[in-house]
């Protein structure tokens, strides 16, 4: 065999290894952005690509927006409609959403002159240190979002080898497993109905088999060096609100007491301190009656839909709700340093304890 023979054989095996992992990629699609419907179950779902392909084919169904990493994905906008005259809401909860991602998702609704009348913004501790684009392809942003090439966007998808992502995708077709399930056409939500069967056959087995639950953290997680970046981002998000007359409602994550161990406290707070400087804010986070209690959670990051709905309750001042005194309080201001200050004072005592 000559060179030139080798070479052609070559490019030959080269060229169907290439055709053959594009083929993979479109028919498995396992982050769901061909839209091939062959296995629909799939765990690695790109909501920041899917849920922009939906919005873009349904303009007109929408008028509100609820952004939030999945911490948000629980909770129904139904909930939200309810309180709020003539809002449609849709739940752009993202994956691992951070202040960067909430800039993007409002500058592309706004540039694409989708009717916004109301966001309702949920913003995790987390994102005070965590902050930036993602290289994961199960997060990364529709090209109308990050304005890339379209060809540029989808090439990458065909031609990358996420092979754990694709046997994931099959194993649950095959196998009818239960999965993290995504209303995408409709609410926005997420489900996970194997829990909540399994939570309603035996909430304390539940509970006890949790391994979550188990973990002890350690005050490791503060303020990184993006700080100054994430307030500007946060800034920039409160003055297009303001600027485009939208209905700015703003929240923090409750997150399981075990979770909130992990943080910081004075970072917490001078957080906190900060975002309510710029823009009131309703602060669920901390201890207490809601967080304390594990069986609201589903594991430590994400409580149950019901407490999504309490939050809105709160915020919304519905009297008939059956509502703990301690979980919920609009921080502004004129009141942070009080608050804050009782803040602290719960934190050190329940490290005390």
């Amino acid at each position: 065999m000559n060179n030139r023979q080798f070479i052609k054989i070559w490019f030959l095996v080269v060229s169907l290894f290439v055709i053959m992992i594009a083929l993979l990629n479109y028919l498995i699609d396992p982050f769901g952005v061909f839209h091939t419907g062959l296995l629909e179950k799939s765990k690695s779902l790109n909501e920041r690509v899917v849920k922009i392909d939906y919005l873009n084919k349904n303009k007109k169904r929408y008028n509100s927006f609820m952004f939030g990493s999945s911490t948000m994905g629980t909770t129904d906008p139904k909930v939200l409609e309810k309180y709020v005259k003539n809002s449609k809401f849709y739940n752009l909860t993202c994956s691992s959403s951070n202040m960067y991602d909430f800039k993007m998702l409002i500058k592309y609704l706004i540039k694409e002159d989708f009717e916004v009348k109301n966001l309702y913004l949920q913003i995790d501790l987390t994102s005070m240190r965590e902050y930036g684009k993602h290289s994961n392809q199960a997060q990364k942003h529709h090209y109308r979002v990050s304005n890339d090439s379209m060809w540029k966007f989808y090439l990458e998808y065909l031609t990358i080898f996420p092979f754990d992502a694709m046997k994931a995708k099959v194993l649950m077709a095959l196998q009818d497993a239960d999965a993290t399930k995504f209303d995408v056409e409709n609410s926005g939500m997420w489900f996970v109905k194997h829990k909540d069967r399994a939570r309603e056959k035996d909430l304390e087995a539940y509970i006890a088999n949790e391994s979550s639950f188990k973990k002890k953290s350690r005050r490791t997680r503060g303020e990184e060096k993006s700080i100054d970046v994430i307030m500007r981002d946060y800034q920039e998000i409160v003055a297009l609100c303001k600027e485009k007359d939208i209905n700015l409602t703003i929240l923090t994550t409750a997150y399981n007491h075990l979770r909130m161990d992990a943080f910081k406290i004075e970072d917490v707070l001078r957080f906190v301190e900060r975002l309510a400087s710029y823009h009131d804010i309703w602060y669920f986070s901390g201890y207490n009656s809601i967080t304390n209690d594990d069986r609201n959670f589903y594991e430590v990051n994400h409580y149950i839909s019901e407490i999504g709905a309490l939050k809105a309750a709160r915020i919304y001042n519905d009297s008939t709700a059956s509502l703990p005194e301690d979980f919920g309080v609009l921080i502004t201001k004129e009141n942070m340093k009080s608050i804050l200050s009782k803040e602290r004072d719960s934190m050190l005592y329940h490290d005390r304890e």
